[in-house]
């Protein structure tokens, strides 16, 4: 009877000294109950056929989405994958120069033309512009951080605006520009257009690290050095009435712009599905810029005599450095998969974006305030990115 009593103690000496263990954790979240985790992780070359956990690597060893550790890394994993992806957008812009009205019609009170109704600002006639950004990034081991470089082209053409003036009383037609030397809003015009140009470029070297800071949240904080260079052209022509001869004014201004510096942003997704997430991101630039605008205005006294040149009136040329501070914002909805056995991931994501480029405007003027005021681009940017 001893011999069993003492046989008795000791097996349960050892279950209690040495319980068994298990190195993984089993969860029943319903958000990620279909995924499959095995102790040990498979290795690449025998990874499932369901996307790796989102809250683990293959690599890293499975971690339950109960215990997540702390910053985990969420960038996406492919099985056997080489740790480079490419991206690409194709933007649509609406693109806007502040300060750059041409004319006004109507509105202004004089002895001959009183005022009959309200009187209108003519700007160029500003369209919806393509334009297109591309990259290339790497999934670094270090601390798992990603380095990604992106090209961004966009062409804007204003098309020409017209504007002349009515036989009606009260249809005042006005320069806001001095072409001529002439000082708004006290000429009078009997016709007038306006176009706007932009070619813009930039490149930036973007370095962030994406992590989850809840089950369904996941932040992505990123540093880059921003590049960016531009041309902008306005064209504006005046035909006025002196002593009975039609003179034409014409201005031509060119402003040429490069800046260099910091960057910084947030990136965000929230999953409301294992695929489909709410994205917004914000970044904000502080750039060392250069500009140098040049304006030439000439005139023809007799507009229509075909033999009589141009005058050139005004040449003035202005440069200067300063620093000028950039915003981007974007909120869009993004789709995201893997596919052929874990091998590939890609996303499609769609969404509204804004990029304001504070007092970018600094088009010089002969009489009165140099015209100041803001760059805007704002439209929809769909955007693909696939790592393999």
């Amino acid at each position: 009877m001893w011999r069993h009593a003492l046989l008795l103690i000791g097996l349960f000496s050892t279950t209690s000294l040495f319980p068994e263990t298990n190195d993984y954790t089993f969860f029943d979240d319903p958000d990620v109950s279909n995924i499959d985790i095995e102790p040990p992780c498979p290795p690449p070359s025998e990874c499932p056929p369901k996307p790796p956990t989102r809250c683990a690597s293959c690599a890293k060893g499975c971690i339950s989405c109960e215990t997540p550790e702390v910053f985990q890394s969420s960038r996406p994993i492919v099985c056997e994958g080489s740790r480079v992806w490419a991206a690409a957008d194709f933007l649509l812009f609406y693109v806007r120069q502040e300060g750059a009205a041409f004319a006004g019609q109507k509105g202004i009170n004089s002895q001959n033309d009183p005022i009959t109704s309200q009187g209108t600002i003519r700007h160029a006639d500003y369209s919806v512009n393509p334009g297109f950004r591309l990259g290339f990034g790497i999934k670094m081991d270090h601390d798992q951080w990603d380095l990604l470089l992106q090209y961004t082209w966009l062409h804007a053409d204003g098309n020409k605006n017209k504007a002349k003036m009515e036989t009606q009383v009260g249809s005042t037609l006005f320069p806001t520009w001095d072409v001529g030397l002439q000082t708004p809003p006290n000429a009078r015009l009997l016709h007038a257009t306006g176009r706007y140009e932009l070619h813009y470029n930039a490149f930036d070297l973007i370095l962030s690290r994406s992590f989850y800071v809840s089950h369904k949240l996941m932040l992505s904080p990123n540093f880059a050095f921003r590049g960016t260079w531009e041309d902008q052209d306005t064209h504006i022509s005046y035909r006025n009435d002196q002593s009975g001869t039609l003179t034409l004014y014409k201005m031509s201004m060119n402003q040429d712009y490069w800046g260099i510096g910091p960057r910084a942003g947030l990136n965000m997704a929230w999953h409301f599905t294992p695929q489909f997430s709410l994205t917004g991101k914000v970044a904000l630039s502080e750039l060392w810029s250069f500009f140098e605008v040049a304006r030439r205005d000439d005139i023809k006294q007799n507009f229509d005599d075909p033999h009589e040149q141009f005058d050139r009136f005004i040449n003035v040329r202005n440069k200067f450095h300063t620093v000028r501070p950039s915003m981007e914002l974007f909120l869009g909805l993004r789709y995201e998969g893997w596919f052929d056995r874990n091998q590939y991931h890609g996303t499609i994501e769609l969404g509204y974006e804004e990029q304001i480029f504070w007092n970018h405007n600094q088009a010089y003027r002969v009489v009165g305030p140099t015209s100041h005021g803001d760059l805007i681009f704002q439209g929809l940017t769909f955007s693909m990115n696939f790592s393999w």
